[in-house]
């Protein structure tokens, strides 16, 4: 009889963003190697016929008293199947495979706070924070839950990750799975193809000789945003010549006055949420994806921009930016507030040859961030394949020596 998966999560939402939807990829990769799948959530958003999924009761309010609820009603639910795999992306007790999707949640909030420009922001965040009932439903968890008797198995994508569970946990590196995440290459691929109708007329009143550049995510001020702003509005002191496209469903009229602000409305261009056949198309037609971030485990997009051939811009602060060099495919800042180093690696994609060799370079990258190699990983670490079957070239294992 085939192992069972059971996945828990609080939202079952393809439409959320990147964890909902690498979980559904891996859903569907699971059922296609014969293991049946089911989901344990508080709230679903839509009926999945896809998978199993089932809403857990649980107590609404008090909203202190909801999680608890939660957690004891899925040990119930799980005792039936307590010899195959849970795996949560959220820290549950119940879970026998935690994936730290969003790293540590303490580094994550303060990156947060150092990202915001207001100093009163900053100061009231720490207070805010916690009166945030979830977000100190998440540390307290994640806190118990890496420092308990028995943890579950841990994964991360990055070995910078791996590094922070055993600099502030003391875990063990033989106890960190690293597993780098990876891209479908059969979409994400270069090529020449038209890009959306709203990009292809404002790209005709441009010349091109200006770089064009690409920024991708939902939350602008961690992902930095605004420090792409101020060197485009420097554009005389760096001697650039660019426009920016901006995607996701950030706040888009708040940075549409930053924009006016700095003086580079007709520079930017804001398209919301789009089709990932439209985001790839974007990626294939721009210069560079821009990623000055504050924190990120590890950035989806900036291997969806690599294998489209698309040169990265991003931080140390990123985990993707293990798998590349600066200077080769991309550049990779220390500090994302570091506007002259950010310039200064624009300035430098104004060089043609230098963007197509880097261009050349990303692409070749393919063998690190194929995201079958994740997923056959996935199902070894799960315990749904035997290490023979995942694959005798594939290198697995502790974040000292993962596949990188």
């Amino acid at each position: 009889m085939p192992s069972k998966l059971t996945i828990l999560i609080d939202k079952w939402d393809k439409s959320r963003g990147g964890r909902e939807i690498y979980l559904a990829d891996l859903m569907r990769y699971v059922k296609n190697a014969g293991h049946p799948v089911q989901v344990l959530c508080q709230r679903s958003a839509e009926p999945d016929y896809t998978v199993t999924v089932q809403q857990v009761p649980h107590i609404r309010f008090p909203a202190f008293l909801r999680e608890g609820h939660f957690s004891r009603n899925i040990h119930e639910l799980i005792q039936k199947d307590k010899d195959y795999p849970v795996l949560t992306v959220q820290p549950h007790d119940a879970a026998t495979h935690y994936q730290l999707h969003a790293g540590l949640y303490s580094t994550a909030f303060e990156a947060e706070r150092e990202s915001m420009d207001s100093t009163l922001r900053r100061w009231l965040y720490r207070p805010a924070n916690r009166l945030n009932f979830k977000r100190q439903w998440l540390l307290n968890s994640q806190q118990k839950l890496l420092t308990g008797k028995a943890p579950p198995k841990l994964m991360t994508f990055s070995r910078g990750l791996g590094r922070e569970l055993q600099q502030i946990y003391g875990i063990s590196s033989e106890s960190i799975f690293t597993l780098p995440l990876g891209v479908d290459l059969d979409h994400f691929q270069p090529a020449t193809h038209p890009v959306t109708a709203e990009w292809e007329r404002w790209e005709s009143t441009k010349r091109r000789e200006e770089l064009r550049i690409l920024f991708v995510a939902h939350n602008f001020a961690l992902k930095g945003l605004n420090y792409i702003f101020r060197v485009l509005s420097q554009k005389k002191h760096f001697n650039l010549k660019a426009r920016l496209l901006v995607v996701g469903n950030g706040p888009v009229t708040a940075y549409k006055k930053l924009a006016r602000k700095y003086g580079i409305t007709s520079q930017v261009l804001f398209l919301g949420g789009i089709e990932q056949r439209h985001l790839i198309q974007l990626y294939q037609s721009s210069d560079a994806l821009v990623h000055p971030t504050f924190y990120d485990p590890w950035s989806l997009v900036t291997l969806e921009a690599l294998a489209c051939g698309c040169p990265v811009v991003t931080t140390r602060k990123c985990g993707a930016s293990e798998l590349f060099e600066s200077g080769r495919e991309g550049f990779i800042l220390d500090d994302p507030r570091n506007t002259e180093a950010l310039g200064e690696a624009l300035r430098s994609l104004q060089d043609p040859q230098r963007l197509r060799k880097m261009s050349w370079a990303a692409c070749q990258l393919v063998k690190k961030i194929d995201a079958k190699i994740h997923m056959r990983g996935m199902m070894k670490w799960l315990g749904l394949i035997s290490c023979s079957v995942a694959g005798a070239t594939e290198s697995y294992g502790p974040s000292t020596n993962g596949l990188f």
